[in-house]
């Protein structure tokens, strides 16, 4: 399902700028291929023995979608590179940027950011939340595996985890009134249950310690140190010798 085509200035901004956080940090620098992004992808996949990350720009990704197969070949590659290369030449970032929302895949056969908003949120895209956008943001790199209507906890818990990292970092300062760190559904149910489950264990505390014996009250500093004196006094008194006639 290919949703109706959504302009760039008709989005909530933080909508492309998750996408950007998540997929391409460097997508307003690089012109078309990254080779910092190249860089860190191959490091992260050496020392998880994997393919953890992926390298590919925005620009790259939408090349593969527009013109090319899923394949995964050198020579694929190579021609995605050269493509990105020549939309980088042909458009400019917000075009590219708008392009891609409208053609990148969410799973479950949507197709583009206003498709997706409706298959699992029944709303526009013009009317995400800011968490929404994060969790579509999240989709794209396993589309089918962490659809929403799917499997909601992967969805929240890769949404998370993105939130976290380098990428989310750069939404973090959102969060004052729009902020990416707006609890969802399954957070508030996970902190009512942490919340229920502390009061219980302060309730049994207090519960063992009605069921002591009283203990004395703590006596002032300056009656323990005149008793220490008094104590003292008298054996000084005992030891003293009197003298002889």
């Amino acid at each position: 399902m290919a949703g109706a085509n959504v302009a760039l200035k008709d989005l909530p901004p933080y909508l492309p700028k998750a996408f950007i956080a998540i997929e391409d940090r460097r997508f307003y620098s690089h012109y078309g291929v990254d080779p910092v992004g190249i860089a860190r992808a191959a490091v992260a996949n050496v020392l998880h023995r994997g393919v953890s990350q992926g390298g590919s720009t925005l620009t790259q990704q939408l090349a593969k979608n527009l013109f090319l197969t899923q394949e995964r070949t050198m020579a694929r590659k190579l021609q995605e590179v050269e493509l990105a290369l020549w939309l980088e030449r042909k458009h400019s970032k917000n075009e590219i940027l708008e392009l891609y929302l409208n053609r990148v895949y969410f799973g479950s056969g949507a197709y583009g950011v206003e498709a997706a908003a409706q298959r699992y949120f029944g709303k526009s895209a013009k009317n995400v939340t800011v968490a929404e956008a994060a969790m579509l943001a999240g989709l794209v790199k396993s589309p089918s595996r962490l659809a929403p209507n799917r499997n909601p906890e992967g969805a929240e818990a890769a949404r998370a985890d993105r939130a976290r990292g380098d990428g989310g970092r750069q939404l973090h300062h959102r969060r004052a009134g729009q902020g990416l760190d707006r609890p969802s559904l399954l957070q508030c149910e996970a902190g009512r249950r942490r919340h229920g489950q502390l009061r219980r264990r302060l309730d049994r505390r207090s519960a063992r310690r009605s069921r002591r014996p009283d203990r004395p009250e703590h006596r002032g500093r300056d009656h323990d140190r005149s008793e220490t004196a008094e104590r003292g006094g008298s054996r000084h008194h005992r030891r003293t010798r009197r003298p002889r006639a």
